[in-house]
């Protein structure tokens, strides 16, 4: 049952260890950034090296910015919602950032930009000039002599160089537009910042004046219509006063008002006469008028349609009202032209950082071309409703005209000829009213289209800037710090993660929970310590106990001793085992400076070294070659034959492996090596085996079950955490007389050494 008690310890340890490997704490990574920190170092310098050369070989660049407000223009150009009181605004929903966003995209466009190129003539200065190198090098050349709009090669490039300088950017919280242009040449740049703005106003002011001036022609065809009906009135009421006789003082029409005074004197000038024919042909000429003004509005709006322009139909439908016909279409086109200036800002931005052909661009230019075609078909939907809705007022006020003519003539014959002459009177001043309406409204028209033709103005233009904008030394120099950061980190995970050797206390803790035993300062080959002379008389032995006993090593040789002997403070090991997972783990040091800790105790101890394929005990003693143990084990010679003293410590003893054997294994695993043990146990206080790797061969495994003790003995930065957790695996079943295991060449500064030899002054 004993068998199963110690698979179990073993196991425990190895799970444990398992558990405890994947937690990530402030020590760890301490420790890895100490393990690497050559790499991020040099990460850091290469990065800063390569921000500064950057920055050494990047030619200035100068940023010019013009500030331009965007007014908010409430009224229409045409003013004709006051002739019927409709006052809805179908573009009220419409916020002043749409109409910021707008202006932002029209300023990016490529016709501002080839207007600015061919006022300033960049082609004839460089980078524009300049044809680059490749395999449209040869069509470049063909199209220099051309003018752009003939040379779309050409254009493209200038206008991808125009657009990486240019940037509009609306400032927030406000009505202000920056528009910013950056080129080597400073005044270069404030020349064009300027020009950009200049052109824009200039296009938008033509554009405008030429839509309302469409409007305007149209409303004066109406008004001829009404002033010819105003006329032929005048003649009927001259024929009737002629043909009647009656001759009416104070009847006559007065002038019509520019407030539509006659329209409101219409009721006031009927005579009181109860007469149903009368009243009817009243409320007829009532309602003839507001179908005219239903006509006019709806046959206005067919035809600013006609024009195509988006920007106008919406804001002459938002003049003429929202109770037209429509409705739903205006708003749908109104989301639609928000939509279309939201995907032109992105545009503009991401045309600038990647370029026309990067996936987003094109697709966005997709979704752009989507929102047109939708747009146009709005348009032409608008087109046939608002038509259909003017043909039916104007086939709705035919049939009132017809009504009401057909009532004046009921009138006529019934003989009243002063109350047909009144309403001939009144007919004729509600035309001079409409009339007086449309006409000041036509002239209000044309003042917007002459003063108010734009809404944007410039508040502070561009002027030459006396810094650079880039580059900025600072900011390289910092990306190129943390880039080179990010490098070396990337880096030191890289050949971390590749790593597979253990370094630290924590990490062979972490492939084996078993106690350790001790911890031994990293020192050179030949066991000279860093900054520790050895003593001139003992140059040539190797144990630090004696060539150096106040260093660290060998303060840690004795912690070890210590470690051994309270593992069974009532009954302590007398023959211990040192063994390792694989070779050049230091168990032949640690079981050899063990050995001299012994026998500083002044204890009679034998130093047995066992490891026959790979012996190294008489070299590091510097004994003089003779017989050993595999003498002792072949050819029955008596243990006094093969000892040898210690040159140095009388009371230490040494058995060297002597001739190599063909089958090592054989002569430790017979009778004959059991005896030899038993006598040495009696003639000597403590017996230390230096064995062979338990990885390598089985010998170790052949001499475990005799020992009192097993030391397990590993090496940082050679260990593996797969040699750690198979060592452990092959002494399972020797965990009853493991007493831990030794790691030996740790450096001093890792965080994991600094247990007890923080002293550093205190140690010779």
């Amino acid at each position: 049952m004993a068998f199963d008690n110690n698979d179990a310890s073993i196991a425990s340890d190895l799970n444990d260890a398992e558990q405890g490997s994947s937690d990530l704490t402030l020590e760890s990574v301490w420790e890895f950034l100490r393990r690497r920190k050559i790499w991020i170092a040099l990460g850091i310098v290469l990065g800063f090296l390569s921000g500064l050369a950057v920055y050494l070989h990047t030619p200035p660049l100068y940023t010019a910015t013009a500030i331009v407000e965007l007014n908010k223009d409430s009224s229409s150009g045409l003013g004709l919602q006051e002739l019927s009181g409709l006052s809805d605004s179908l573009s009220g929903g419409m916020e002043l950032n749409t109409d910021m966003l707008t202006h932002q995209r029209i300023l990016q466009n490529d016709n501002t930009a080839l207007s600015v190129i061919s006022s300033l003539n960049l082609m004839q200065e460089p980078p524009y000039n300049e044809i680059p190198k490749g395999k449209l090098h040869d069509v470049y050349e063909r199209e220099r002599s051309l003018p752009l709009k003939d040379a779309p090669y050409t254009r493209d490039r200038v206008l991808a160089i125009f657009h990486k300088g240019l940037q509009v950017e609306v400032l927030k919280s406000t009505r202000l537009l920056a528009v910013s242009y950056t080129d080597t040449d400073r005044n270069r740049a404030s020349k064009i910042a300027n020009y950009v703005v200049q052109a824009y106003l200039q296009d938008n002011t033509e554009n405008r004046y030429q839509a309302t001036s469409m409007a305007s022609t149209w409303l004066t065809t109406q008004l001829e219509d009404l002033k010819r009906k105003i006329e032929e009135n005048h003649r009927q009421v001259a024929a009737f006063q002629q043909k009647s006789g009656i001759v009416s003082e104070g009847m006559s029409a007065p002038a019509p008002s520019a407030g539509g005074g006659a329209r409101g004197n219409i009721g006031a000038m009927a005579p009181s006469v109860d007469s149903t024919a009368f009243q009817r042909l009243s409320a007829l000429n009532e309602e003839l008028t507001r179908a005219e003004v239903a006509r006019i509005q709806r046959e206005a709006l067919y035809h600013i349609i006609q024009t195509n322009d988006v920007d106008l139909v919406l804001n002459s439908a938002s003049s003429l009202g929202a109770g037209l016909a429509g409705g739903n279409e205006m708003r749908v086109l109104g989301t639609l032209r928000e939509q279309a200036s939201a995907i032109k800002i992105r545009m503009a931005s991401e045309s600038v950082k990647f370029g026309s052909q990067y996936p987003a661009v094109l697709e966005l230019q997709n979704q752009l071309n989507s929102i047109d075609a939708q747009v146009h078909e709005q348009m032409v939907r608008l087109n046939s409703e608002t038509r259909s809705s003017y043909l039916l007022a104007k086939a709705d006020e035919d049939g009132i005209r017809k009504r009401a003519t057909d009532q004046r003539q009921q009138v006529l014959e019934l003989g009243n000829s002063l109350t047909a002459l009144t309403f001939l009177q009144q007919e004729e001043n509600t035309s001079r009213g409409l009339y007086q309406d449309l006409y000041t409204r036509l002239q209000e028209a044309s003042i917007s289209a002459g003063v108010r033709s734009t809404d944007m103005v410039i508040v502070d233009p561009a002027r030459p800037p006396s810094l650079n904008s880039s580059p900025n030394a600072s900011r390289l120099l910092a990306t190129g710090t943390a880039a080179g950061l990010l490098l070396g980190l990337l880096i030191g995970i890289a050949l971390h993660l590749r790593d597979r050797f253990l370094y630290t206390i924590e990490d062979f803790q972490a492939a084996w929970s078993a106690p350790v035993i001790g911890v031994v300062p990293h020192f050179v080959e030949n066991g000279q310590s860093k900054n520790v002379p050895a003593s001139p008389d003992k140059q040539e032995d190797a144990a630090w106990l004696i060539r150096a006993p106040k260093s660290k090593s060998a303060e840690s040789y004795r912690q070890i001793r210590t470690a051994i002997l309270f593992s069974r403070i009532d009954d302590p090991p007398k023959v211990i085992l040192f063994t390792s997972g694989i070779s050049g783990e230091g168990k032949s040091t640690t079981a050899y400076n063990m050995a001299v800790a012994f026998a500083l105790q002044t204890k009679r101890v034998l130093l047995i070294d066992a490891d026959m394929r790979r012996p190294t005990i008489r070299e590091r003693v510097n004994l003089q070659q003779g017989r050993g143990l595999s003498d002792l084990l072949s050819l029955n010679l008596e243990l006094d034959e093969v000892l040898q003293q210690h040159p140095n410590q009388d009371n230490l003893f040494i058995i060297e492996a002597g001739t190599i054997p063909p089958m090592p294994a054989e002569l430790l695993g017979s009778k004959r090596f059991l005896a030899i043990l038993e006598k040495a146990r009696k003639e000597f206080d403590y017996v230390l085996i230096d064995g062979p790797p338990v990885l390598l061969v089985t010998d170790p495994l052949l001499i475990a079950p005799h020992a009192d003790a097993i030391v397990a003995v590993f090496r940082s930065g050679r260990s593996t955490k797969q040699v750690v957790r198979a060592t452990a695996s092959m002494l399972r079943q020797y965990s009853g007389r493991l007493l831990g295991y030794v790691v030996n060449d740790v450096e001093s500064n890792q965080t994991a050494y600094g247990y007890g030899y923080g002293y550093d002054a205190y140690y010779q």
